[in-house]
């Protein structure tokens, strides 16, 4: 599984998922994004998915297969609190 998180860069310091790589939206529709993996599910992170979502329309196009983290890193962040889990 590849984590995709298009958040911008200052967004990273509250939270972060650990092994997930980092491309702000506005990159993923200038870059080449020939280093995005198309032999296993990426999931794309954002705020909340709708940054998400639209990043999926540029994935959609490369023919890369896709999952939205649902509710973003917001849910994220509420799963680990309500599970009393730590951020690593």
């Amino acid at each position: 599984m590849y984590l995709l998180d298009v958040r911008q860069s200052e967004e990273l310091e509250v939270t972060m998922i650990v092994g997930s790589v980092n491309i702000p939206l506005a990159e993923l529709f200038a870059e080449d994004i020939s280093e995005i993996p198309t032999d296993k599910p990426v999931v794309v992170i954002c705020g909340t998915g709708n940054r998400a979502t639209i990043a999926t329309y540029t994935l959609a196009q490369y023919g890369i297969d896709f999952q939205i983290l649902e509710g973003g890193i917001k849910a994220w962040d509420k799963y680990l609190k309500d599970n009393d889990l730590k951020r690593i």
